[in-house]
């Protein structure tokens, strides 16, 4: 639902429109692609779900009001194990997007289904790695 802009397009966007676009904060400690993982993180799904203004067909926008609402764990940098979550979310959010790039080259069928599992794997490991900040579980063994 969320896509990872590397080519400069403007949207514009409003309170309760369908899309909007985020960009990162002067000196914000957070990688665009953290921010990217925590919106995609079905906790944050289901919160948008029950807080979004629904649309025919089951569509839940997700407008600029929308975000400004939706609960941030904030990490704490100095922390090593904080700053380290943050950071093993950000290059496993930046495969992902490999694995993406690699799949629009159409591959062979074998390579094809290698590269969407090793893209569930990752996918997988960012939405445990939300979820322990969700439940500000910073303890060792991310």
């Amino acid at each position: 639902m969320y896509a990872y802009d590397e080519n400069d397009f403007l949207i514009a966007s409003g309170g309760t429109a369908g899309y909007c676009a985020i960009c990162k904060k002067y000196e914000s400690p957070y990688s665009l692609e953290y921010i990217q993982a925590w919106l995609n993180n079905p906790i944050t799904e289901r919160i948008i779900r029950i807080s979004g203004s629904d649309f025919e067909g089951g569509f839940v926008a997700r407008g600029t009001f929308l975000l400004s609402t939706l609960p941030f764990i904030e990490l704490d940098f100095n922390d090593p194990i904080q700053k380290n979550l943050h950071d093993m979310v950000s290059e496993s959010t930046r495969e992902i997007y490999r694995f993406n790039r690699l799949l629009l080259e159409r591959p062979s069928k074998t390579v094809e289904r290698s590269l969407l599992q090793r893209k569930s794997q990752y996918i997988q490991k960012v939405e445990h790695l939300i979820s322990k900040a969700y439940r500000m579980d910073f303890s060792g063994g991310t």
